[in-house]
């Protein structure tokens, strides 16, 4: 990887994530601790509280690792379950496209989708970078407009 490459993330809303998480795994512990000590369960509530706090915590070790990255060979795209991994020959162009929540009738949030083609089948596909999503058509643009520069960076 080129030194000096942005990495795509969401500062922000990964910092406020991580910070929510941590908050909840402190939560648990202080749960499975303090919650009736003399109970005759307290050591099954202890590890119960326990695995929640564990959980929380690798919850916000992952988050802090959400956006896209950019490598020698391609693009991983790394959301909350799950990472892509992109070679840059397959990669086409990135756009915005809209998410209209109608089940719960809220905000349009519009997600940066990556465009590629998968040799030798030559199928059309694309991925939703979710974790650059953003209420404002522009700061998607942004993300997507980035994007496209790292594609014609290295395709050349």
């Amino acid at each position: 990887m080129k030194r000096g490459v942005r990495v795509l993330r969401s500062r922000k809303w990964n910092l406020v994530a991580v910070l929510a998480l941590l908050g909840f795994a402190v939560l648990c512990g202080a749960l499975g601790i303090f919650e009736d000590p003399g109970a005759a369960d307290h050591d099954t509530g202890l590890v119960i509280w326990g695995a929640g706090a564990l959980l929380c915590l690798a919850g916000a070790v992952r988050v802090s690792m959400v956006g896209v990255i950019p490598t020698a060979t391609g693009l991983k795209v790394r959301e909350l379950l799950s990472t892509t991994h992109l070679p840059w020959e397959w990669l086409s162009h990135a756009d915005v496209r809209a998410n209209h929540q109608r089940m719960t009738s809220g905000p349009t949030l519009y997600n940066p989708t990556i465009h590629y083609v998968v040799p030798p089948q030559r199928d059309r596909l694309t991925v939703t970078v979710t974790a650059l999503g953003a209420y404002r058509r522009g700061v998607a643009q942004a993300w997507a407009n980035d994007l496209n520069a790292m594609i014609r960076e290295h395709k050349g």
